[in-house]
């Protein structure tokens, strides 16, 4: 039942908004920000997993892979530093609230 609701977590965070969705807002432009399915996908990709494989903790463990690696204080304080970290704060964050969400929706093992 778990492996269930986090399959239809996924798909519904995961897939792109079709034409036919009655909520599809169909007046976005290019530079429009992405949807929360497209910004689910890029965290994903940007930590280098999946959501079949991603866990917190292995999201957590390569946070501060990348955190190390661009941190502004190791690189000069160079604007593309501190650029990258707030992307990878960004990303580390919106992983953070689906994990959430997820245990909040997944029913306890007394249930």
């Amino acid at each position: 039942l778990t492996n269930l609701i986090k399959l239809l977590i996924s798909t519904f965070f995961l897939r792109e908004p079709s034409s036919t969705d009655p909520g599809a807002d169909h007046s976005a432009s290019s530079s429009a920000p992405q949807s929360d399915a497209a910004a689910l996908r890029a965290a994903y990709k940007y930590f280098d997993t999946s959501p079949d494989v991603a866990t917190r903790d292995l999201v957590k463990k390569k946070y501060k892979k990348l955190s190390l690696l661009h941190h502004p204080d190791r690189n000069d304080s160079t604007p593309a530093a501190v650029e990258e970290m707030q992307k990878i704060n960004h990303y580390y964050d919106l992983l953070q609230k689906h994990f959430d969400l997820e245990e909040n929706i997944t029913p306890s093992p007394s249930d």
